[in-house]
């Protein structure tokens, strides 16, 4: 049985506990994004989008609908997904007609979304439970407010955009597919000292693993028998990064310096969120 004093000592902790805290977070205010492509419409896409609209009808979502590399865009596949949006309230596609790196598709929504706060989702993610926005704004609340994975996957995340301003946006010179994970870790433990934080959530089912084998980019060059690009591969350790026993090591094989960071992506972004209300 619990004493007076263990019980005053809980109180105690959940009230330091709570002031650690960030505000509210209404969970209208959260902005979801989704990455897609042909491959994945029926069986991935199409039960995503329809989940998240049974239990989020009112949320904004952004879907950034990839094409293939070198290939003509399908105008079936063009037909129903659009088809298949416009029938839910408050979902805005972004098409690109050839295919783009994942980077910038991530970018694009962050960009286009009306809020701060984006969950960005791969279409190979399932969803169960009501209240997993709810879920989401806890998380946001206890973490500041900052950027955080979900399940220590890069599959699902919460991006703080004035964050992302701040750290930079995803590199879009990785025209592929893969490393945007490590150069994002790599660049958030150089910028703030620390990983990015990952929260624990069981509303989020990842299928990554099967997705994995089963789809290959039609026209790009991969590696060690994955979907991910070898130019992507190529440039991060040949140009961006370089190996060094004092750098940060964060997701990659060794510790590495920045040799090339790039220039300054989307500087006038910042710009018009401080302003746009002297339109």
């Amino acid at each position: 049985m619990k004493t007076l004093k263990d019980i005053r000592g809980m109180v105690r902790d959940a009230l330091k506990g709570a002031e650690n805290e960030a505000p509210y977070v209404d969970p209208a205010l959260v902005s979801i994004g989704i990455t897609t492509f042909g491959t994945r419409f029926e069986r991935y896409f199409v039960p995503l989008l329809a989940k998240i609209k049974e239990y989020a009808p009112d949320n904004e979502v952004i879907v950034a609908i990839n094409g293939e590399h070198h290939e003509p865009f399908s105008e079936e596949y063009r037909r129903r997904i659009l088809e298949f949006t416009a029938i839910h309230p408050r979902v805005f596609p972004i098409v690109f007609p050839q295919f783009r790196g994942l980077s910038k598709l991530w970018n694009s929504i962050v960009i286009h979304a009306s809020h701060d706060h984006v969950l960005m989702l791969n279409d190979d993610i399932m969803i169960h439970g009501t209240g997993f926005l709810e879920d989401i704004c806890s998380a946001i609340r206890k973490n500041h407010c900052r950027t955080f994975l979900i399940n220590r996957s890069w599959s699902h995340f919460l991006v703080n955009r004035q964050e992302l301003d701040d750290l930079g946006y995803f590199d879009e010179r990785l025209l592929g597919i893969g490393e945007e994970d490590g150069d994002m870790t790599w660049r958030y433990i150089q910028r703030y000292g620390k990983p990015i934080p990952s929260v624990r959530m069981k509303s989020f089912v990842n299928y990554a693993e099967e997705t994995a084998n089963s789809y290959k980019p039609i026209n790009i060059q991969t590696h060690s028998g994955t979907k991910y690009s070898l130019f992507n591969r190529r440039f991060m350790f040949s140009e961006k990064y370089a190996p060094d026993s004092g750098g940060i090591q964060g997701m990659f094989d060794e510790p590495v310096v920045l040799k090339d960071p790039g220039k300054e992506q989307y500087p006038n972004e910042r710009f018009y969120r401080q302003r746009e209300d002297e339109l």
